[in-house]
């Protein structure tokens, strides 16, 4: 039987992970699951890790929130910051370059994700939801 590494890099368990047997995966297979899901989120618009998590934690729900629907309310640079344990000037400085690749939008109250689909399309790479 081919390494698990081998089955990851010809795509055999990715499709099995959608559906529902990364259950059954040990915690390695999952991290190399995960890694490898988050990889691809990057190469997605050619965004740095820290660029994939501000822009999914631009559209992180509020509370009450449908799982994986993006917020409708603006989230703060301070409220990403204290939330991704990074400084407010690197959330401020990574958001300006997702507001030039037209991903998230500043508003007078925060940031909010101003394309949907790509924010769909790199939760689900990473978390296999979002629809």
């Amino acid at each position: 039987m081919p390494s698990f590494s081998a089955r990851l890099r010809h795509g055999e368990l990715r499709t099995a992970s959608r559906k529902g047997a990364q259950d059954f995966a040990t915690p390695a297979e999952k991290l190399s699951l995960l890694l490898s899901a988050f990889g691809s989120a990057r190469s997605h618009k050619g965004l740095t890790a820290d660029e994939v998590l501000i822009f999914l934690a631009a559209g992180l729900p509020g509370s009450g929130a449908p799982d994986m629907v993006p917020a409708t309310k603006p989230v703060t640079y301070i409220e990403i910051s204290v939330l991704l344990k990074i400084p407010k000037e690197t959330v401020r400085r990574k958001a300006l370059r997702l507001i030039g690749n037209g991903l998230i939008k500043s508003t007078s109250e925060g940031l909010k994700i101003s394309d949907l689909d790509s924010w769909h399309q790199v939760a689900r790479s990473i978390f296999g939801c979002g629809d």
